[in-house]
């Protein structure tokens, strides 16, 4: 609910971070994967996953990045609301 409460606040931002990054290079983008490894290294952490555990984390989190960013993409910030219900049920049934 956090990380979707703060892109709904600051879109603008949340679009510079996850889509213009790109334009800004490679050295900009490796930023924003390590901020991203180290989300998952933390649930990772939080619910002493597995290794196998710890690798459906980072496939769910970059579900949901994928799910924010295609929103941003084209101004959707209802849409970015409406996704916290979808993502908290699937990351329960994966057992997160």
């Amino acid at each position: 609910g956090h990380y979707l409460d703060a892109l709904v606040a600051d879109p603008v931002a949340a679009r510079v971070f996850l889509i213009e990054v790109y334009a800004a290079g490679p050295s900009a983008v490796r930023r924003r994967l390590e901020l991203q490894a180290g989300l998952v290294e933390a649930i990772a952490a939080l619910i002493d996953a597995s290794e196998e555990e710890r690798f459906a984390v980072e496939a769910l989190l970059a579900a949901v990045v994928q799910l924010v960013t295609a929103r941003l993409a084209v101004g959707d910030v209802d849409g970015l609301r409406e996704l916290h219900g979808p993502v908290v049920s699937l990351a329960r049934r994966l057992g997160f």
